[in-house]
């Protein structure tokens, strides 16, 4: 299968959110119960990291980042960071 990976554009939205539910139906893709409207979607996922996966002119995948899961990663990275400073600066 050739697929193309482009920039997700607002005008996507239709096909992204319908593969959304899928994932919702599975029970694998997401803790939410429902797809977001887009105006939410697009307020909660970084600008520059949306992508999807197009077969011809139809879109059969998605990704894109989300603005907590980085807060969450950076908050998490820099813990640790500062845990590992307290540990080397208690052994000297």
């Amino acid at each position: 299968m050739n697929f193309k990976i482009s920039e997700l554009q607002d005008n996507d939205w239709s096909a992204v959110s319908q593969i959304y539910v899928a994932g919702i139906a599975s029970g694998n893709a997401t803790f939410e119960t429902v797809p977001p409207q887009w105006v939410q979607w697009d307020l909660s996922h970084l600008p520059h990291s949306r992508w999807v996966a197009e077969v011809g002119h139809q879109v059969i995948g998605w990704i894109a980042l989300l603005r907590y899961l980085i807060s969450a990663f950076i908050k998490s990275l820099l813990k640790s960071v500062f845990t590992f400073r307290r540990l080397v600066k208690a052994k000297e």
